[in-house]
């Protein structure tokens, strides 16, 4: 149905054209977050200036895999973790990647956020204020649908 517009089939010289890019392979990521919660508001991080994607939008803490696993949330995040059950799952497709994301409600000790630059309570309503990953939004959106 392409070939009355094809340039290549009607210049009679098709092998003066590139073929088309093979697409990238979908790669899945599977992604645990923390919905850690306090009198309203949603504990959210902000990207380091220096990582690869999306630096300097804010997130649900969260680690690659599909278990909420304390250990790796203290060494990423400190204090003392424990999660709860699953609150919300989305799916989510950023270049090459298809993530999975699965919020589990969480609790985290010291629960003080001091206002700094990179962590803070927001509620829902601030939360959608900021310069969220596109992730993050979707996943804030199905946490305060649930309520």
């Amino acid at each position: 149905p392409l070939a009355d517009g094809c340039l290549a089939r009607a210049t009679g010289a098709p092998e003066r054209y590139p073929e088309g890019r093979a697409r990238t392979k979908q790669v899945p990521v599977a992604i645990a977050a923390a919905a850690v919660e306090r009198n309203g508001a949603l504990l959210l991080v902000r990207r380091d200036a220096s990582e690869e994607l999306m630096p300097g939008l804010w997130e649900l803490p969260a680690i690659e895999g599909e278990a909420a696993e304390p250990a790796r949330f203290a060494a990423r995040y400190g204090g003392e973790w424990s999660f709860g059950a699953q609150r919300a799952r989305v799916r989510h497709t950023i270049t090459f990647r298809t993530l999975t994301i699965t919020a589990f409600a969480a609790d985290w000790r010291p629960a003080e956020v001091a206002e700094r630059e990179d962590a803070a309570w927001f509620t829902s309503g601030e939360a959608f204020a900021l310069p969220l990953t596109g992730a993050a939004r979707k996943l804030i959106r199905r946490l305060s649908e649930e309520g």
